[in-house]
């Protein structure tokens, strides 16, 4: 699949990018000063990934 870079992580974009999208959003409602109660759920769920030290360098697939 197509390859996003963070640093020198790169990740795939099926199964890590995806699960950036609640840390923009994150971001994003921080800013806007919206509540960021609904992200709760993601991280429930596995899908909020803010900890990249358990990333390899590089993704197989």
């Amino acid at each position: 699949g197509p390859q996003v870079r963070h640093g020198d992580l790169i990740f795939c974009f099926i199964y890590k990018f995806r699960q950036r999208f609640a840390v923009v959003a994150n971001q994003i409602a921080r800013r806007l000063q919206v509540s960021t109660k609904p992200l709760k759920w993601y991280r429930q769920h596995g899908m909020y990934l803010d900890d990249l030290s358990c990333c390899e360098d590089a993704c197989a697939c």
